[in-house]
């Protein structure tokens, strides 16, 4: 059940964030944003300070965001949104929820957020001239503090290689990475390396390279889906076609939600 109270993004008066806003739910009438205090579902400025639930429809995002933080971080989760139900880029979950090692659940979220970034960065720079400050600064070196347990030095691996392809900025002591790193970051430099705003790839093509990299790991695919099911994106298409567009355009705010 969420915490959150209901945000009106008009009360940040860019035109940017409502032109998404609108395509994003052209594609997914369910949108909710929510604003929520520091702390709360392990949100926070410093290290995760947004995140968005595509099951349920909810982007959520923490108070202690100043007005331009706040346009960024629910673009960026509205990014993710139309990535996956515009461009279908599903979300890569086990088969078997609560059967496996301890940290596989944040391994494979990490999959989907880094190779959704690779894209989405660009798009909203591009097409909505919206920048990253606050995701690209969350990006600073993870050379340390992460355990030997391959899902975690995976994860790690991801990291780098996300901000390698983001900011240019390389591996700090390489001499100290471990085997599973390795084995993670040349795996994703391999199926992921070419992906851009200028290459979106089809789903299919997209979900063989995710699983090609978990191949690579010694994970088997058979164990492995992508969610949602192909039928309820095509659903939500077919409702939405015939239908008025679910636009809508910026009011005068009578009531500051900002706070």
């Amino acid at each position: 059940m969420s915490c959150g109270v209901s945000f009106n993004i008009f009360s940040l008066e860019s035109k940017e964030l409502v032109e998404l806003y609108n395509l994003a739910v052209s594609y997914d009438r369910n949108i909710e944003i929510e604003i929520i205090h520091e702390g709360e579902h392990d949100l926070g400025l410093h290290e995760n300070p947004s995140d968005v639930d595509p099951c349920n429809h909810r982007i959520r995002f923490v108070n202690s965001l100043d007005k331009k933080q706040r346009i960024e971080a629910i673009a960026h989760e509205l990014a993710h949104l139309l990535l996956l139900y515009k461009h279908g880029l599903r979300i890569v979950k086990r088969c078997f929820p609560g059967i496996g090692d301890e940290h596989l659940d944040s391994f494979l979220q990490r999959i989907t957020n880094t190779t959704h970034h690779l894209f989405l960065i660009d798009l909203l720079k591009d097409n909505y001239r919206i920048d990253s400050v606050l995701h690209l600064g969350l990006l600073q070196d993870n050379s340390s503090g992460y355990s030997s347990e391959k899902e975690l030095q995976y994860i790690k691996a991801l990291l780098a290689f996300e901000r390698k392809k983001l900011v240019g900025k390389g591996i700090e002591e390489k001499s100290k990475q471990v085997l599973p790193f390795w084995e993670a970051y040349n795996s994703a430099r391999k199926h992921f390396g070419k992906y851009s705003f200028q290459f979106v790839p089809s789903p299919s093509i997209y979900e063989e390279d995710v699983l090609s990299f978990l191949g690579d790991l010694g994970y088997q695919k058979k164990y492995f889906v992508f969610c949602p099911q192909r039928d309820t994106i095509r659903r939500n298409e077919k409702n939405l076609s015939g239908q008025e567009n679910a636009t809508c355009s910026m009011p005068d705010p009578k009531v500051d939600q900002t706070k």
